[in-house]
């Protein structure tokens, strides 16, 4: 009896080790578990605020760059109306001339001009680009082309660009507008040699005619230094 009351003894306390063990195996887990699950949620936070902080960083290089883009818009609307302004102001200091001042004068090439106002600006060089305001006549006074018209801009050209294209910018026009200064105003008379020569020229309302004398009235608007 003894001895099955000692086994009965050494089976419970062996059951009673195997739980206490099996016990402290769970706490352990569900330990490593609590462990590992506050690793993952301060891995998640600090994941959240490195994205964050990215976010944050994107978001201010986006403005700095809008800013700057801003800045250079800006910065040239200023250029732009500086330009303008400086342009106006010469052109204001332009001496119109009466009508008994407005005398006929004639180059050796045979084109004959009438200044209408004197500029006060600078003169164009060889190369320099050139803003000109102008209307083109015939001889009977048709009009062909004004950039004044609706739909019409002034002609932005290289001072020199008639040696290559001389069935756009006349040579006559070339050499007229080399003699002006900035603001001035002049009436051209260019011969036929000097013009569109012996061929036809069409423009979209009128054709003008082979040979044919060209009345251009120009305005030398501005004049600068073609970029390189």
């Amino acid at each position: 009896m003894a001895e099955e009351a000692n086994i009965t003894e050494g089976t419970q306390s062996s059951q009673a080790t195997r739980r206490e063990g099996a016990e402290d195996s769970s706490a352990a887990a569900a330990t490593t578990g609590s462990t590992l699950k506050q690793k993952m949620i301060r891995s998640q936070s600090r994941t959240g605020t490195i994205s964050e902080a990215l976010g944050r960083r994107n978001f201010l290089f986006a403005l700095v760059w809008i800013a700057i883009i801003a800045l250079g818009v800006i910065g040239e609307q200023i250029k732009t109306r500086w330009e303008y302004a400086s342009v106006e102001g010469k052109n204001k200091k332009t001496q119109d001339l009466n009508t008994s001042e407005q005398t006929e004068e004639m180059t050796a090439s045979g084109l004959k001009y009438v200044d209408i106002k004197i500029g006060a600006g600078e003169r164009p060089l060889a190369g320099d680009l050139c803003l000109v305001q102008y209307t083109l006549t015939l001889e009977d006074g048709t009009q062909v082309i004004s950039s004044r018209d609706r739909g019409q801009k002034a002609l932005a050209f290289q001072l020199g660009a008639s040696a290559a294209r001389p069935d756009v910018i006349p040579l006559g026009l070339d050499e007229g507008i080399s003699t002006m200064r900035q603001g001035g105003k002049r009436r051209l008379i260019i011969p036929p040699d000097l013009g569109f020569g012996d061929r036809p020229r069409f423009f979209s309302s009128i054709t003008v005619e082979p040979n044919s004398t060209l009345i251009y009235e120009v305005e030398l608007v501005k004049t600068s230094i073609a970029p390189s």
